[in-house]
């Protein structure tokens, strides 16, 4: 299977396993199009998980015919993303040991772990 195929698997078992809540980093034109991490997310509304979900204004309109209208806009700030992040499964404690960071860079948000290797999902 391709890397994204394979990512998308990981992410769905997580989903299965009863992951908090689901984080995507962007909408795009393979979700658009039904491919991609539609199937995941589909998966975490169907569930009632809390979804973040990053979304251009070209995949916009795609976006919101398939979540609907209750999307909420937020800022891209980490305060923001952290109080929602809060607001919606309290106080966020990772389930690994791995290093996870949150930097604010350009208006826009990157969440990088220092212990994952990247290879085969590029």
């Amino acid at each position: 299977p391709s890397s994204l195929e394979t990512a998308v698997g990981l992410v769905e078992a997580s989903i299965q396993e009863g992951a908090d809540v689901l984080l995507v980093n962007k909408f795009g034109k393979h979700e658009a199009d039904g491919r991609g991490f539609r199937s995941a997310i589909a998966d975490a509304l169907a569930r009632e998980m809390p979804i973040l979900v990053g979304v251009n204004a070209l995949s916009l309109e795609a976006f919101i015919d398939f979540v609907g209208n209750d999307a909420v806009k937020l800022a891209p700030s980490l305060l923001t993303i952290n109080q929602w992040l809060k607001d919606q499964v309290g106080e966020v404690v990772p389930r690994t040991n791995k290093n996870v960071s949150i930097k604010e860079r350009h208006g826009a948000l990157a969440v990088g772990d220092s212990g994952f290797s990247p290879e085969g999902l590029r």
